[in-house]
């Protein structure tokens, strides 16, 4: 990977405004001038992170072009606390659509649940009218929100907005899942880091606690619906990753993880999906962890096994 002056620079990550070079996907991989590391498309050298190294890379004016933007645009994050409180306000602002609802009744949920996990539409029209209620806080750094000709604007493509709630339960970002699906976009973060003043969410731990704990153990899963639906069902507290390489976030709240974890990432024979789960699955146990991996014999998420009824099984290893 390309070094200067001693020290590995990192990659860039690849968003919708600069997809993957190879895969020509939005998430997961990330790239510089001189190398892509992608998620999905083999190559004949590995990576550590579980993806591939491709020396496929951007001209380099471009790169240093994007890279002067990205500094130049965006603003550090705003803290926990102040994120929590503008999309607290921003969900009052929202409401669900007829569409989503329907969606969401269809994965399972109950109308109790919707509105339990706050699911909101994120509306094609009308936004302005919905920033003009926000002025009243610092918008900068927050991510979703950014500066466009001088005036605010709320960021992300129409569709359903889920919110992403930290293990000290705030809402620390959103995921959306556009109505205009698009290969390899069917969730995206919401960022407004190519925004004046805009911001990335970077890469957040959604928390899922029932509204009636049973087990004590903690289950990971990849994506924020899935753990929502699943942590309702076997009365467990749910911990989502982003992307099943996004796991590292996990030790942030190190303290708050119990004796017995679970991990219950879908049920697909994929080399970058058993590399992830096998390197969670020795980090948790290198700190005394008792970890187990729940399988079953039917649907892909353990989302669709539970609302289908199937049996959950905890394997030690």
């Amino acid at each position: 990977l390309k070094v200067r002056g001693g020290v590995m620079e990192p990659l860039l990550r690849v968003s919708m405004h600069n997809p993957c070079p190879v895969c020509n996907r939005a998430d997961w991989c990330g790239f510089n001038d001189k190398v892509v590391v992608c998620m999905r498309v083999p190559s004949e050298r590995p990576s550590r992170n579980g993806g591939w190294v491709h020396k496929i890379g951007i001209e380099k004016e471009k790169y240093e072009e994007l890279l002067k933007s990205i500094n130049s645009n965006r603003a550090p994050r705003r803290d926990d606390s102040s994120l929590d409180k503008v999309y607290r306000k921003l969900l009052s602002l929202l409401e669900l659509s007829s569409k989503h609802r329907r969606e969401l009744r269809g994965r399972g949920m109950t109308d109790e649940e919707i509105e339990y996990y706050q699911y909101r539409t994120l509306p094609k029209k009308n936004r302005s009218s919905i920033v003009r209620r926000l002025i009243d806080y610092d918008l900068s750094g927050v991510p979703g929100f950014g500066l466009r000709g001088g005036r605010w604007i709320l960021a992300g493509p129409p569709g359903l907005l889920i919110p992403v709630m930290s293990p000290e339960k705030k809402i620390v970002s959103f995921q959306v899942r556009p109505d205009r699906q698009l290969p390899g976009r069917k969730y995206l973060s919401l960022s407004s880091s190519w925004l004046d003043q805009g911001s990335s969410p970077g890469v957040r731990i959604h928390a899922a606690v029932p509204r009636c704990v049973k087990d004590p153990a903690l289950w990971i899963t990849e994506g924020p619906i899935k753990a929502n639906i699943a942590a309702e069902r076997l009365g467990a507290i749910f911990w989502s990753v982003l992307g099943v390489n996004n796991w590292s976030g996990i030790f942030s709240y190190f303290d708050m993880i119990p004796s017995k974890v679970v991990i219950a990432y879908d049920q697909e024979n994929k080399p970058q999906v058993n590399y992830h789960r096998d390197a969670l699955r020795q980090a948790l146990a290198k700190y005394g962890v008792d970890v187990f991996l729940a399988v079953w014999d039917r649907g892909k998420g353990i989302d669709d096994a539970l609302v289908a009824g199937v049996p959950i099984r905890k394997l030690t290893h």
